[in-house]
């Protein structure tokens, strides 16, 4: 599962420190992510 931040459209895995915290997202599954359009958050 990963954290898509609904406003930006970038996805945070588990471990990242924005994983769960951003103020707006939901979690799904990476592929769900890639399909809606969502990116990877850059290396952090």
């Amino acid at each position: 599962m990963v954290w898509v931040n609904t406003d930006s459209h970038i996805y945070h895995k588990e471990g990242s420190r924005y994983y769960g915290k951003t103020k707006q997202g939901k979690y799904v599954s990476e592929a769900d992510a890639i399909k809606e359009g969502d990116r990877p958050a850059k290396k952090e």
